[in-house]
């Protein structure tokens, strides 16, 4: 069964039996976990009016969010033996477009950007400048489905509760402002999953007045296909954002003795992560650069060791020359330059040039 996210959805399960059968519906393969009616699921068994070895089973849920996308099984069972079947539920996003929808309602091209994602809160909120359109933009962002339920759990008062139908009703903008995270978070429960939120945020000095900016996904995340980074200097009003598909990016034209703050959220085709914790740094006045190589302990050693052999050699030539009474003669005439050895046994088999 196939339907779209927000919609009403039945599945219905037919079951031929005699004795009549005790029947389920289990969300999942074990049957550990039986479904029962809720405030979104309803479930009616019936038997057939005509045939009254057939019976059926229907689980019904309002208002379909994309958790509820999977498999579902319905389970009978009588004195003669049990069976079971599965039953498949594919949801499929809603078709509407946000940017088209921001963009029809006239939302200004500076916060354009914050109807990207099915709406992205924190790039709303980051421009004062896009507050005044806040109504036309979760309009935008809303389905059409009822998510009231989910609102009024999320703490959202009554009198604002118009905001999740997608218009502001009696509570005006400031309801909409003050409770925007709740009823936004309940807009995309029909959506789908969110990436999860970068981790490992560093920053790495190589150049003066540039910081790059580097982070990694955590290994259970779904993909991102994009990072939106949201930086400025800590005593500054006015936020930066940029996006990227890259999991770092380089800041220039920085300022030397400047504190920054940098935070960072994932994104998908659909929904954003949550924005990170603030990293803060300050770009230092100088880069402090060591020309010197990075030398391990044992290439340490081994320099030491021959540095010991070095003057251990040099030690040991100049007591056989003292003890040899070896005379080195620089001649004039470049001709002969045989050196002369008092040791005879020497003299026949050694030529030592002239040490300059």
């Amino acid at each position: 069964t196939v339907a779209a996210i927000g919609d009403s959805v039945s599945l219905l399960c037919t079951v031929v039996a005699f004795p009549a059968p005790v029947m389920a519906i289990f969300s999942d393969e074990e049957m550990k976990h039986s479904l029962g009616d809720t405030d979104r699921m309803t479930i009616i068994g019936e038997g057939d009016e005509e045939d009254y070895s057939r019976f059926y089973l229907s689980l019904t849920i309002h208002n379909a969010s994309a958790r509820d996308a999977g498999d579902y099984y319905c389970h009978a069972n009588n004195t003669l033996g049990e069976e079971r079947v599965k039953m498949q539920l594919q949801l499929t996003s809603p078709s509407t477009n946000v940017t088209q929808c921001c963009s029809s309602k006239n939302v200004t091209s500076d916060c354009l950007e914050s109807c990207r994602f099915s709406l992205d809160l924190d790039f709303l909120l980051a421009r004062p400048q896009c507050l005044p359109q806040v109504e036309s933009i979760l309009s935008c962002a809303h389905d059409g489905s009822d998510v009231s339920p989910c609102c009024s759990s999320a703490g959202v008062p009554e009198h604002c509760l118009g905001w999740c139908h997608g218009h502001a009703g009696k509570g005006g903008d400031v309801c909409g402002l003050t409770h925007a995270r709740s009823i936004v978070s309940c807009f995309h429960d029909n959506i789908g999953d969110s990436p999860h939120m970068p981790v490992n945020l560093k920053v790495i000095f190589e150049e003066p007045n540039i910081a790059t900016i580097t982070w990694k996904m955590p290994p259970t995340s779904s993909q991102a296909e994009l990072y939106r980074v949201f930086w400025r200097p800590a005593d500054g009003k006015e936020m930066n954002i940029v996006d990227t598909k890259e999991d770092n990016i380089r800041l220039s034209n920085l300022q030397s003795g400047t504190e920054y703050v940098v935070r960072v959220k994932a994104a998908n085709s659909n929904l954003t992560s949550q924005l990170t914790e603030g990293l803060t740094f300050l770009l230092p006045e100088k880069l402090s650069v060591d020309a010197s190589p990075v030398t391990s302990t044992a290439q340490i050693t081994i320099a030491v060791v021959l540095a010991a052999v070095s003057v251990l050699g040099l030690l040991a030539l100049a007591w056989i020359i003292r003890k040899k009474k070896i005379v080195f003669v620089k001649m004039k005439d470049e001709v002969d330059t045989t050196v002369a050895f008092e040791n005879p046994a020497f003299a026949s088999q050694e030529h030592v040039s002239t040490v300059r």
